[in-house]
């Protein structure tokens, strides 16, 4: 996330405006309690979900694939 900038990517921060509409019950079902602490934590949480979980949730594949794309525009074709 640090090398592509994701913080400050506008699909990132979306996702993030949305998530943090949410109430902090529902923040907890969709990612986690903790990602709602930052928009850092938010990028980390979903990414370990993602790499971890063999049945991770929408979202986390959201950010996940969110950050391919911020990856491959810096370094082509390295990641899919």
């Amino acid at each position: 996330a640090k090398l592509t900038n994701a913080h400050n990517d506008y699909k990132i921060q979306e996702m993030y405006s949305h998530f943090m509409s949410l109430s902090s019950t529902k923040r907890g079902e969709v990612l986690s309690g903790y990602a709602g602490e930052s928009i850092h934590e938010f990028i980390a949480e979903g990414w370990s979900e993602y790499r971890n979980n063999p049945n991770c949730r929408s979202l986390a594949t959201s950010i996940a694939k969110r950050l391919f794309d911020l990856y491959n525009q810096q370094i082509p074709r390295l990641v899919n």
